[in-house]
This record gives structure tokens, C-alpha cells and sequence, in this order.
């Protein structure tokens, strides 16, 4: 009984943070070895989401020059059902929902980067690459991988 009571315990303590897929890390590790990008070092994080960054420049020590985030919460619902007339695109992932965002499309001051939201496995990634341009396809490549992660 002692035993049941323990297990609970740690498993109940354990669902309140955020839980990766088993395979997570292996996708991204995967995917950054595959295009040549390096983990880029970074402080901890705090419970209820997991970030990872990658940079193409092997010297990079901070966020400033990672090129690839990666950032992963559980939400079950992070790709709203309708999407916004300009910098929003529907991407067909399967087994997932996803939603390519590009803030420059609709305000063209925008400072912020273009990056996909990918609702699969109870839980919301959102990836963003690069300072310019829009690396879709290489996001749309990595949501195909991480969508099928256990």
C-alpha cells in the first residue's frame, strides 16, 4: 500500500509540469544535427513549458544569436479554430493542428519574427527560425517530426 501511495504521489507531482513526448529531444536532436545548428546554453526553465535554442554559429553563447526556438507547453488548444485574414496560414501537419503566423503580412513595422504554432500530443510547440526570411519549409519539417513524437 505504502508502495501505491508513493507512486501516486511522484506521478501526481510529475503531471503538474510540463511532460515532453519520450521523443522529444531526439527529434530536435535529430533535426539540429541534420542542418548543422549547435544547443546554445541557457538558464533553466520554470515549470510549465520546456525551451530549446539552436544557432548555425558554433560561437553562439546567449539568445540573441540562436537561430532556431523551440518552445513547448502543454496546451490543448494553442491554434484557435479561426484563423485572421493576413499573416496567418492554415499548414496541413497530420495528426496535428498548425497555424504559420508571419506578423510582417499585417503590419510591415513588425519587429517580430514569422513562426508556426503546432497543436499535437495534448501539448502546443511553437518554432520560429531565423532573423529574415521565413524558413517555412523548415519549420513545416520539424512540426511534420515533432508531430509524430511520442
Amino acid at each position: 500500500m505504502k508502495k501505491t501511495t508513493i507512486a501516486l504521489c511522484a506521478l501526481i507531482s510529475l503531471s503538474a509540469e510540463a511532460q515532453l513526448p519520450q521523443t522529444f529531444t531526439q527529434v530536435l536532436q535529430s533535426f539540429a544535427q541534420s542542418n548543422k545548428l549547435t544547443y546554445v546554453p541557457e538558464a533553466p526553465n520554470q515549470g510549465n513549458y520546456v525551451t530549446y535554442k539552436f544557432s548555425s554559429d558554433a560561437s553562439c553563447q546567449n539568445e540573441a544569436c540562436a537561430d532556431l526556438k523551440v518552445y513547448y507547453s502543454i496546451d490543448p488548444a494553442c491554434v484557435p479554430q479561426e484563423v485572421g485574414l493576413f499573416g496567418e496560414l492554415p499548414v496541413s501537419i497530420p495528426n496535428a493542428k498548425a497555424l504559420f503566423v508571419s506578423p510582417t503580412i499585417s503590419d510591415n513595422t513588425s519587429q517580430a519574427h514569422d513562426f508556426m504554432r503546432v497543436q499535437a500530443n495534448g501539448g502546443c510547440y511553437e518554432l520560429s527560425m531565423g532573423e529574415q526570411g521565413s524558413h517555412y519549409k523548415t519549420l513545416v519539417d520539424l512540426a511534420n517530426r515533432l508531430a509524430v513524437a511520442k
